[in-house]
């Protein structure tokens, strides 16, 4: 996609996977897999 990871500030190149999650309806945050693994395990 381009866009930045919230979690690594790297862009996600356009064959990864990015993921988004809405975090209580008012942000959204675009993560790599291992970086979304990391932010749901506190870490």
């Amino acid at each position: 996609m381009g866009r930045t990871c919230d979690g690594c500030e790297e862009a996600v190149g356009a064959a990864e996977i990015q993921h988004d999650v809405d975090v209580n309806g008012t942000i959204v945050l675009r993560l790599h897999p291992e970086c979304l693994r990391a932010w749901l395990d506190g870490g």
